[in-house]
């Protein structure tokens, strides 16, 4: 063989061999990018699933503590009912005797309520319903505090002062409570 048809033979060899290098680099490096485009998009979806379990909790447990705050009213206006009679009808004043039966707060329900409003997330909303819980356990206590510190009986007036203060807190929580619940069912 001549010098030339050795020169050709090796430069196609390594044309070939530089083909094939130049082909495997280039599957190689698609690869790596399929194999990392396919890592992110599964991080995504983790992500993505994780945000709509979060999402799916904090939306039931908005629910629970709207619930809550309805059921903390409800049972706090059957004991202020009662205790306006009292305080209309005896010299107890407001708060100042018993719950007549059938009236008595179901602890287990309400000790329910309590939980769900404080795993609210949203700090403002989270402070806005305990407040309500708050002003609504000082409606209940009116008279006890009174028997407590010797103040004498509760007057109707300064127990339905306390009851419209409660009302108000639990309407505003209510109402925070609910937005937030909208915002929530807006998202994706």
């Amino acid at each position: 063989m001549t010098d030339t048809a050795i020169l050709t033979a090796a430069l196609t060899g390594v044309a070939a061999i530089s083909g094939v290098l130049v082909s495997v680099l280039a599957d190689w490096l698609k690869d790596r990018r399929r194999t990392a485009h396919e890592r992110m998009l599964r991080e995504e979806d983790r992500r993505d699933a994780a945000s709509d379990r979060r999402r799916t909790l904090e939306l039931e447990n908005l629910i629970s503590a709207y619930d809550g705050l309805w059921l903390l009213a409800r049972e706090a206006a059957k004991a202020h009912h009662a205790d306006m009679r009292a305080a209309k009808h005896t010299e107890h004043g407001y708060g100042g005797m018993l719950l007549p039966e059938g009236t008595e707060i179901d602890l287990s329900q309400t000790s329910q309520a309590v939980k769900s409003i404080r795993l609210i997330l949203d700090d403002r909303v989270r402070r806005l319903a305990l407040d309500a819980h708050e002003a609504i356990g000082a409606v209940g206590l009116l008279g006890v505090r009174a028997r407590m510190f010797q103040e004498g009986p509760v007057s109707l007036a300064d127990g339905e002062v306390a009851m419209a203060d409660a009302v108000r807190k639990v309407d505003a929580a209510m109402e925070a409570v609910s937005e937030l619940i909208r915002r929530l069912m807006a998202q994706r």
